[in-house]
This record gives structure tokens, sequence and C-alpha cells, in this order.
């Protein structure tokens, strides 16, 4: 099937001049259809499906004709292999309602600058990673990425819990150059030993430009993983809105520096903490954190914010906005760490403070105890 027919507004004098019996206007057109396979050739719009005007038989071939001009290549089938974005490229790869599977590698790979979007009715188009650490998107450093649409899913996911891999186990996403995640976009797995994405790097030694891997979400809907998100070595991250859910261990683990202005935060069944936060050094784990908006349950037994293990401190911590439920616990053993709770907050829960944390309260309500079991200080003013 030819791609959507042109709307009137679109078409140019010479087209509107065509008949309803296709009769010919320019040579070599005498059909709407072949009026808009010209059209994708000249606005560079590839297609997954040899049959038709532009249209090659592989995702490969369309990104390889592609070339270095700004294309859109929209799938035309279910593809399956595993893909590359070149360093000097810029794509928008359509779905169109369609699943692309990888072979052995992660599905898609972007070096360059690459924008995903679903244009189907049904909103289906997926990417699925079936592969033990591999993920269904992997943005390398310098390179530049948008989802604004689409499913990305790793469907043979099978991590069984936080030390057992299950033998096909990863996040769906990994970011290490610049990502925006825009409304329309479900990330998702069902897995216990991964987190769902991760921004940033396990091993920040590995970052050798130490630049830092920069992610911002807009919106979308974001669940599994033992953490489902995870902001880790040099990453950078803000939270506009969007939904996170989270089952195994926390919705949202930050080691560098975050910022929520909003956005649905959850925790069911065994997860832990809604937000767990620690600081390792003052390079590429700060452990700074920010939240100005945002809805946060905890489950009955778990906690809103909680010091992440293995962390030298909890951090720096400033809430100056949300609607909160849950506690806030810290057991930080050295000192440094800061929480700030401002600005007219309420907090349905209660502080703990079993460490050497020092909490201001200023202008905040705290529904429940404040409580210092360690040698840090909670100090509370109107």
């Amino acid at each position: 099937t030819a791609w959507a027919e042109l709307t009137p507004a679109e078409k140019t004098e010479e087209e509107e001049v065509l008949s309803d019996e296709g009769t010919e206007t320019t040579e070599g057109i005498t059909t709407v259809e072949e009026l808009n396979d010209e059209a994708s050739a000249k606005e560079n719009v590839f297609y997954v499906d040899e049959t038709q005007g532009n249209g090659y038989a592989t995702l490969s071939d369309a990104l390889k004709n592609a070339g270095t001009t700004e294309s859109t290549i929209v799938l035309k089938n279910d593809v399956t292999g595993d893909f590359t974005i070149a360093e000097d490229q810029n794509i928008t790869l359509d779905l169109n309602g369609y699943t692309i599977t990888n072979t052995s590698n992660h599905t898609i790979t972007n070096n360059g600058k690459l924008t995903i979007k679903d244009s189907s009715e049904g909103k289906t188009g997926t990417i699925d990673n079936v592969s033990h650490r591999k993920a269904a998107i992997q943005n390398e450093p310098n390179a530049t990425i948008v989802l604004d649409g689409g499913t990305y899913t790793r469907s043979q996911e099978n991590g069984q819990n936080s030390s057992d891999s299950g033998s096909n186990s990863y996040y769906n996403i990994v970011n290490h150059g610049e990502m925006t995640i825009n409304d329309g976009t479900t990330v998702k797995q069902n897995g216990h030993f991964s987190s769902l994405i991760e921004n940033g790097w396990y091993n920040g030694n590995q970052n050798t430009d130490k630049e830092s891997s920069v992610m911002t979400i807009n919106g979308g809907t974001f669940s599994g993983g033992l953490n489902t998100i995870k902001n880790d070595d040099y990453g950078e991250l803000t939270i506009n809105d969007g939904e996170f859910a989270n089952v195994s261990q926390a919705v949202f683990l930050n080691w560098n520096v975050a910022e929520v202005n909003g956005g649905t935060f959850a925790v069911e069944n065994n997860a832990q903490p809604v937000i767990l936060n620690g600081y390792l050094n003052g390079t590429m784990d700060q452990g700074q954190l920010t939240i100005h908006n945002g809805t946060f349950t905890a489950n009955e037994s778990g906690a809103f914010i909680k010091t992440m293990g293995g962390s030298k401190t909890t951090g720096e911590i400033e809430i100056n906005g949300g609607n909160i439920t849950g506690d806030i616990v810290l057991n930080d053993v050295t000192d440094g760490a800061t929480v700030t709770v401002a600005d007219g907050v309420t907090i349905n829960g209660n502080v703990q403070n079993d460490g050497l944390t020092d909490v201001t309260v200023t202008g905040a309500t705290i529904n429940g105890n404040l409580t210092n079991n360690g040698t840090g200080s909670i100090s509370v003013t109107d």
C-alpha cells in the first residue's frame, strides 16, 4: 500500500490538476500512487518494503541508502536484525505499528541523530531485544536520540532477583549521549535483575571523555526492572512527567545529578523505597537530587526516600514540592549528607535519621514522627 495521499494543503499546483481518472499531468506520472512515490523520493522518505517506490528489502538497505541526508524510514513489515545509525546520519524511524527484534546484539545502536516515532493508529510499534546483556536501544557518547513514541521491551527478560540474571537480563535502554523521551512512549519488562533504563555508566571509568549522559523524560509509561530508572555514573537526569512503577527494588535510583519536576512514582508488591539516593564522589557519583513536584507513593512497608546501600552518604537532597506518601529513612555512616524539606511541602510519613545526616525542615509539614537515632541532626523551623 502506498503511503497516505497528500492533503490538498500539501499538494503543489502541479499536483492539483491530477484528475480522479489519473490523467497524465507530468511526464511519467499517471496516478496518485506514483505521485506519492515521487514526493517520497524528493523528501527522502524510504520504506522497508521493496514492492513500492523508494522501498528497500531490509532496514539495513534503507539506512545505507539514506546516507548522510536527513531522512525518514517507514516500516511496512516486522523486521529482524541488529541495526546501527552512523555518526553522520540524521534519521527519523517510523515504526508504523510494526516490530523490530534483534538477532544477537543491541537492537538499535545510535551513533548519530535519531528520532523514533510510531504513526500507526493502534500505536503498536515496538522495539524488542531478546538477548542476554543487550539493549533495545543503545545510545552512544555524543549521539542524540528522541523517543517520540513506540514500545521498548525485552520480551525474553528472565532476571530472577538482584543476584540471579536468569541467563537473560539487561537494561531496555542505555544512554551514554543525549536522550529525550516524550509522552506516548512505553518502556517495560518483567525482570528483577537489571534496571529498566540506565542513564550514565555502570563503570564510569569507561567514560574516557568524561562527558555527561543527559536524559530528559517529558512523559511516557515506565514499568519493571530491578530499578525502573537508574541515573548512574556521569548521569544528568531531568524528569518532567511520566508514570513510573516498580515491583522489585526502587522506582528511581540516583547516583549523580537528578531533578524531578513532575510525574507519578509508585512501588508495588515487594518493592522497597520509591527513591534510593547515594553519593560516592564529587565527580561522577555526586548524589544530588532536587524534587520540585510529582506524586510519590510508597507501599505500607516501604519508604519514600532511603539511603542507597554501598554509598558513602545519602548525598544532597532538596525537596520543595510534591505529593508525598512514605517515610524518609537515612542511615549515613559518614559525615556530609544533607536533606532539606521546605516551601510548604507535606510528607505523609516519618523522618527517621539513623546516622550522620543533617536534616532541615523549613516551612514544611511532616505528618509523622521525626526521630534522630544517630549523631546527625534534625532541625525544624516554621
